[in-house]
This record gives C-alpha cells, sequence and structure tokens, in this order.
C-alpha cells in the first residue's frame, strides 16, 4: 500500500521562498510532515537547516490556539500559514470540511 501511495505522489520539488499571490509578501514554503529536504544541498546542511525552522515553528509564540464551541467555523491561508491539528476534544462528535481554491499553484 505504502509503495503504491509513493507511486501515485512521487516527490516533488518546489521554491522554499514563494510570493504570496494575494500580498506579493515572501512566505516561506516548508512543513514538517512533507518537506524532506533542501533541493541542491549537501544532506546534512539541509537537514540541520529544515531542523532549525521546524523547531522555529515550533514555538508557542508563533501559535495560535483556535478553542472549538459549539457552530464554530474556522478558516485559515495555508498558503502563509502550518496547521497542526490537535486531537484534544476527547469522543466529541466533529464535522470536517476541507475546502481548496482551485487557481493558486505552488511555485
Amino acid at each position: 500500500m505504502v509503495s503504491k501511495r509513493a507511486q501515485d505522489y512521487p516527490p516533488i520539488r518546489r521554491a522554499m521562498v514563494q510570493a504570496h499571490p494575494e500580498t506579493g509578501q515572501d512566505v516561506l514554503f516548508v512543513n514538517e510532515q512533507f518537506t524532506r529536504a533542501i533541493a541542491d544541498w549537501p544532506e546534512a546542511t539541509s537537514q540541520q537547516r529544515l531542523a532549525t525552522l521546524f523547531r522555529q515553528a515550533r514555538q508557542s509564540k508563533y501559535h495560535v490556539r483556535f478553542r472549538w464551541q459549539k457552530h464554530s467555523v474556522a478558516i485559515w491561508d495555508n498558503r502563509a500559514t502550518q496547521h497542526y491539528a490537535v486531537t484534544d476534544y476527547g469522543d466529541t462528535p466533529r464535522r470536517l470540511h476541507r475546502v481548496t481554491v482551485q487557481g493558486d499553484r505552488a511555485q
């Protein structure tokens, strides 16, 4: 199953620094779940730099913690944020819908 998924979704190269399509500001396009290496960098250097970036992103001063309540709606811009779902809601049911806006393509 894993090898089939790897064939269906082979690794891709993307620019680490991209311009946000609406603001024009530079955004860092790395994610601890998906980013494995910095292309064209020595492996050790790449891993060290990514570890530094991931450690920075995990600092609580950069976090927003959304407190779910009945009828809550949360929307964020994945082009300039990182999402990490915390499963702290026990057995309480939640209904989630993911919406992706078509048109913006990673560079």
